[in-house]
């Protein structure tokens, strides 16, 4: 890797940068500050505090983000390849080089020496490295623009109060959008569709899942991965895909300008995906590095222990290992995508933010086009479900001294409704509260204490309150003690009111700032649709927020904290702890009670 970076550092100093290099570099410079100077009006107190501070500290001027994009768009154009190799052979000379190497260690990993990283400096400046070669133009995605879907049917049952219109184009794709002016330069997508990964067959799955990875590090449509980066250079377009248990989603985010750009890699996505060899490598390099280093991590071996006690019957969840990659086929990886990804059968947009003017006919040009006519995929439950009584280990690893728990209840979820999911977030709110005050404030025994739920609808209805804290190995028996104790006391008698109340009211002010945000509306709409919640719900959060007592909240955790289902997952170091024990009796593996 030093040899590498040294050689392309090399090759700029003795050929200098291409013009297309540098055209490319000013695009991006040019398209931050007209970023900056469209959200102007928008830009969070942080931000100003910051450069504020900056001002006193550094001396920076600050001018206004105006007349910075006017410089920065008198000044960039100017800058010609020859001024900017002048800068980079003076800049990156060796004079003043610095190498610092960081390394795990790992039993038969050789570390580099001075001596080493000196020779590899000499061997690349004695080296023979040519000119890169000349950039090949870079052409459009698309080899031809696509005849356009019109619009067929509106549906404007959610104008009122939600603000979101829905079309049904001619291919039967759906399409929901809501115009907002909470970010002058920003539009946001998430699509979706039934149907995954659990339909998948055990030899096809590592394949499958890794089918988006290769696929983007290949490129679309009549750009490999290198022409793509070239063709976005400039331009503010980031697109997504995924391919989950039981949905397949993409996600975009843009700027009403690039707005066609983004949605013409989209269309490229189901129509044309480039799977080669060259995406499939670098897809499993990239994890084979991963996947190399994973065990040195004790955190790896905390939740490695957690998945494995939970779901010890499920394949799919338990860790990968170098060896797991065996099974990734470049035929298989381009089977999934074309089974999963270019059929738009049962795929609904959403769009919301400030939708340039001609949203409609772009739309229906990229959109309006994609393929359909497949029989579409439904929801499948492969049947696999968390093992059920009260779980226990304990997971020796790592020198920090220090200990990690986690203590979680999950089971199913009846009358999975809006409703009683706002209460159990509250529920694990005012826990919360309660820990805290408990453990960090009263008992200074913890750096911090999490209270996190989850509801699951798909594919069946299911709930998880977990939480976790770190804390002195020597404190874990009585810490865990006091948290059941607290729990048990919350399940039998409740919080106090002024709790709730709080709670209540933090709740309130994050949903102020929530309901001013693209991601918001984008995550709460698209989610009830592809759950079939009613989006209207949404309109009724603070009726909830109010509905959340210490009486429901009592009885939530009556109905959900129950021991019968309870996993203990223990972190301490395998050193000798505060308690005593010995490094010699330490168990580098997990081991359960």
């Amino acid at each position: 890797g030093y040899e590498a970076l040294l050689t392309e550092i090399e090759r700029v100093r003795r050929h200098g940068f291409r013009p297309g290099e540098l055209e490319r570099a000013k695009a991006r410079v040019l398209n931050a500050y007209d970023q900056m100077a469209a959200e102007a009006e928008k830009t969070d107190s942080v931000t100003h505090a910051t450069e504020i501070v900056r001002v006193f500290l550094t001396h920076e001027p600050m001018p206004g983000i105006a007349y910075e994009n006017e410089l920065a768009h008198r000044y960039v154009p100017e800058l010609t390849v020859d001024e900017l190799n002048t800068w980079a052979d003076d800049w990156m000379r060796d004079r003043s080089r610095v190498v610092t190497v960081i390394m795990p260690a790992r039993e038969g990993l050789a570390v580099p020496t001075d001596t080493d990283l000196a020779e590899i400096e000499a061997r690349v400046a004695a080296a023979d490295i040519p000119a890169p070669p000349e950039e090949a133009e870079t052409g459009d995605i698309l080899a031809a623009l696509p005849e356009p879907g019109p619009v067929q049917a509106t549906d404007e049952q959610y104008v009122d109060g939600l603000q979101f219109t829905g079309w049904t184009l001619a291919n039967g794709v759906h399409v929901w959008f809501r115009e907002t002016d909470f970010k002058q330069d920003e539009v946001r997508m998430r699509a979706f569709a039934p149907g995954g990964l659990a339909t998948a067959s055990e030899e096809d799955y590592v394949s499958a899942s890794l089918a988006p990875e290769v696929v983007h590090r290949s490129g679309f449509g009549e750009l490999d991965a290198d022409g793509l980066s070239r063709w976005l250079a400039g331009h503010t377009v980031s697109v997504s895909h995924g391919l989950n248990e039981n949905v397949r989603v993409a996600s975009a985010s843009t700027a009403p300008a690039d707005l066609e750009r983004t949605l013409q890699l989209v269309h490229a996505g189901f129509t044309a995906p480039r799977l080669d060899e060259r995406g499939l490598e670098l897809t499993r390099k990239q994890h084979v590095e991963q996947l190399r280093n994973r065990e040195q991590d004790p955190n790896t071996a905390f939740y490695d222990a957690y998945t494995a006690l939970l779901w010890p019957d499920d394949p799919r969840r338990q860790p990968w290992t170098v060896d797991t990659l065996d099974a990734l086929s470049l035929e298989r990886a381009t089977a999934a995508w074309d089974r999963w990804m270019t059929d738009a059968t049962g795929w609904t947009f959403v769009f919301v933010g400030n939708l340039p003017d001609d949203f409609q006919p772009l739309v229906e040009r990229y959109l309006g086009s994609l393929p359909t006519g497949g029989e579409g995929f439904a929801v499948a439950d492969r049947g696999v479900r968390p093992k059920a009584g009260q779980l226990e280990q304990t997971v020796r690893k790592g020198l920090d001294p220090k200990a990690r728990v986690r203590l979680e209840y999950h089971g199913d979820f009846a009358d999975n409704t809006f409703q009683r999911r706002n209460w159990l977030q509250g529920m694990g709110d005012v826990l919360a509260v309660l820990l805290r005050e408990d453990l960090r404030e009263e008992r200074g025994g913890v750096y911090g204490v999490s209270v996190q739920t989850n509801a699951w609808i798909e594919p069946w209805s299911n709930y998880q309150v977990s939480i976790q804290f770190m804390c002195d190995p020597a404190r874990v028996d009585e810490l865990v003690a006091a948290t059941t104790d607290i729990v048990a006391a919350f399940r039998t008698e409740g919080p106090a009111p002024e709790h709730v109340a709080r709670v209540r009211e933090q709740n309130r002010r994050s949903h102020q700032e929530d309901v001013r945000s693209n991601d918001f509306w984008l995550s709460a709409f698209a989610w009830a649709l592809q759950y079939g919640q009613d989006p209207k719900e949404i309109l009724a959060w603070d009726q909830r927020n109010d509905g959340l007592t210490a009486d429901s909240v009592r009885a939530m955790a009556k109905e959900l904290l129950v021991d019968q289902n309870r996993v203990k997952v223990v972190l301490m170091p395998a050193e000798a702890t505060a308690q005593g024990e010995g490094a010699e009796g330490a168990e580098e593996h997990p081991q359960a009670h």
